[in-house]
């Protein structure tokens, strides 16, 4: 696996080089039988180093084409979405989990632990391996780091 691609730490953000790129938030709704989904996304293009962030942080770059990326972005999330391969959808997630089959701390309803990260299951919550017991994540206030 190419360590220059975005990584996808769970819940909702996007990493490049062990450093945060993007947020997520999706909220939805349902109502009979439709599911109405809201998408946030925010993409640091040009954080000047001058502001104060408590955490790792990347900028794509301020020279990005942002047409082409707001492009790409959503047609990527459609393409997805329109897939009704659930198995190939967690399959992809899990190649491009950041820190995926690495050991991580855990931080989960005020506890912590450490395991190794075994990726996300059909439900979509994260799966960690604590010594031989398996222990699945939904919380999504929860945190992890690589150790």
């Amino acid at each position: 696996v190419c360590e220059d691609f975005i990584k996808i730490k769970w819940p909702n953000d996007l990493y490049y080089d062990d450093k945060k790129v993007s947020g997520i938030l999706i909220e939805s709704l349902s109502k009979n039988k439709d599911v109405h989904v809201s998408i946030g996304v925010g993409i640091n293009l040009n954080i000047p180093k001058s502001y104060s962030i408590d955490q790792p942080y990347s900028n794509l770059s301020k020279n990005i084409n942002c047409e082409k990326l707001i492009y790409n972005f959503c047609k990527n999330i459609i393409d997805n979405l329109q897939c009704a391969d659930q198995l190939k959808i967690i399959k992809q997630f899990n190649a491009n989990l950041y820190g995926y089959k690495e050991r991580v701390q855990v931080n989960h309803n005020n506890t912590s632990f450490i395991g190794e990260l075994i990726g996300i299951n059909n439900n979509g919550e994260l799966v960690v391996k604590n010594d031989q017991k398996i222990i699945r994540i939904d919380n999504i206030n929860s945190t992890i780091r690589l150790l």
